[in-house]
């Protein structure tokens, strides 16, 4: 169904610090979605259909807090997990602000807690697993200045939870 939903949508969230009330209606909204999507038709026998470009810039903020999903271009059926770990990265900007990793561990366990998930080593996996598939999806590109860019950018977030990632558990 095509509509207009009023509100606004983020196009530059990569130095942004999300706080726990908009990570946690970010985490519930996308709860919700992947519940109505559970079991059904369009899951093809998988968990949940899957938006797999779940950032704040696919979704229409109104009042600082996120109301509703847009952008399914790339929706399909998959894990819940999947979707989880490529909104942690990209809610949390991981590897991008400066934030203590204290910090940032108390921001993934909010995040988690949001959606109704632990913040365990699988949800880990998972955002490694999202930065894998962006980083080959980025290679596969046009050479050139952008993808260069890009390229240094997500080495740098996957080395920062490569070094982080056990004290984002502790």
């Amino acid at each position: 169904m095509l509509g207009f939903i009023e509100g606004d949508a983020p196009s530059d969230c990569h130095t942004i610090i999300w706080t726990d009330d908009q990570i946690i209606a970010s985490m519930q909204l996308l709860r919700r979605f992947h519940d109505q999507t559970a079991d059904g038709l369009l899951a093809a026998g998988t968990e949940v259909v899957c938006h797999n470009d779940y950032g704040p810039w696919n979704l229409v903020w109104r009042a600082g807090l996120p109301v509703a999903i847009i952008d399914f271009d790339n929706a399909a059926p998959g894990r819940r997990l999947d979707d989880l770990g490529y909104a942690a990265w990209k809610h949390l900007n991981l590897g991008l602000v400066e934030l203590p990793v204290s910090e940032q561990r108390c921001r993934l366990q909010v995040l988690a807690e949001g959606y109704g998930a632990p913040p365990d080593h699988e949800l880990l996996l998972a955002i490694c697993e999202a930065q894998a598939v962006m980083r080959a999806l980025i290679e596969m590109g046009p050479t050139g200045a952008l993808r260069d860019h890009a390229v240094t950018q997500i080495i740098r977030e996957q080395r920062w939870l490569e070094t982080h990632s056990l004290a984002l558990l502790a």
